[in-house]
């Protein structure tokens, strides 16, 4: 009996382990999901302050150093401060309310995007949470 108990325990104590190391990739997926379309953004911006100037370049660096610093708050687990929060949600929720735009900037097919739409939705999901977290210090 005391060894079926322990079975048990083991079998409980690894599906908590895997559980847990599912959600840390997941949590780490969706932090590169954010990086790589912020890389993509500032790289169009770039392109768009050679062709068009730098005025016409501001929204788009904007998106990008929005979209940075909601990476490197979930990287770090700290938020600067709650309105600059809310302006980065507000420009992930454009970003995953617009799959045009992120094919767009990712050079990819609508088809295509779908890893990084899942990626940006837990993103927020995990950017909310910390925000509640630090809302309640």
């Amino acid at each position: 009996m005391l060894e079926f108990i322990g079975t048990i325990a083991i079998c409980a104590a690894c599906l908590w382990l895997v559980r847990y190391l599912w959600r840390f990739w997941r949590y780490r997926q969706s932090i590169s999901t954010v990086e790589a379309l912020a890389l993509a953004v500032k790289a169009k911006a770039d392109f768009v302050a050679i062709n068009a100037g730098s005025d016409a370049a501001e929204s788009p660096y904007f998106i990008a150093a929005c979209l940075k610093g909601l990476a490197d708050s979930l990287s770090y687990g700290s938020i600067a401060s709650p309105l600059v929060a809310k302006a980065q949600l507000n420009v992930l929720e454009q970003m995953i309310g617009s799959p045009d735009d992120v094919a767009f900037i990712m050079d990819r097919s609508i088809e295509s995007i779908t890893d990084i739409r899942l990626g940006l939705i837990h993103a927020r999901e995990s950017f909310i949470l910390l925000h509640q977290a630090i809302e309640t210090r």
